[in-house]
């Protein structure tokens, strides 16, 4: 049972980690989101295809 919270929690971090680097204040990727709603659909589903894919290789 202990293994598995910790495991929750270290994917959890990996999670945080994969989305500060995504949201890193480089200011370029976030204007072209922000200009363009295509680019912001695909970023959406860029970011639950990484969340689903952890969630299958921890299960």
């Amino acid at each position: 049972m202990r293994r598995n919270i910790s495991a929750t929690i270290d994917v959890g971090d990996q999670i945080n980690e994969a989305l500060r680097f995504v949201n890193r204040p480089n200011g370029r990727m976030r204007n072209i989101i922000r200009s363009n709603r295509m680019n912001s659909i695909f970023y959406i589903i860029g970011v639950v295809v990484v969340v689903v894919a952890v969630i299958n290789f921890v299960a």
